[in-house]
């Protein structure tokens, strides 16, 4: 089983840290994967997960650097635009309040209370939200309270 930092969270929901650059590279430390939110507007990344704050403003140097440890989850069309551009260096995938979707790379990222076959390269995203749904078929889960 992976395990992949929600956010940047290990140990909780933190809305005043998460999608910081810093809180993901803390997090980043510990943990081999971060699920970021990533925007893009008028030309300027940003980090976060409702909405775009000059404070979360990245450059694309900071998601090249980290390609290999960052999924990200992009918010609006110019951010997944932006993602393809980039011909497979980044991992991503866009969804809404869908069940299931497909990352760049092949993964099942699956919507908190859905379950998947056995033996899927999937995601269980957020169990604990639904009281800690079983996570046996995953191979990977993505959550807030990985320690």
């Amino acid at each position: 089983m992976r395990y992949i930092s929600h956010r940047g969270n290990l140990t909780g929901p933190r809305p005043d840290k998460e999608n910081t650059p810093l809180y993901i590279d803390q997090a980043l430390l510990r943990v081999d994967l971060c699920e970021v939110d990533l925007w893009k507007i008028d030309g300027r990344l940003y980090l976060s997960h409702d909405y775009p704050k000059d404070e979360h403003e990245i450059d694309d140097q900071f998601l090249s650097d980290r390609r290999s440890h960052l999924i990200i989850h992009c918010k609006n069309v110019d951010a997944l635009v932006h993602c393809q551009n980039k011909y497979g260096e980044y991992h991503y995938f866009w969804h809404q309040e869908d069940d299931y979707t497909l990352t760049s790379w092949g993964w099942i990222w699956a919507y908190p209370g859905k379950d998947v076959p056995a033996n899927s390269l999937s995601v269980a995203v957020m169990p604990e939200t639904k009281s800690f749904e079983n996570i046996d078929n995953f191979s990977m889960v993505c959550t807030d309270h990985i320690l």
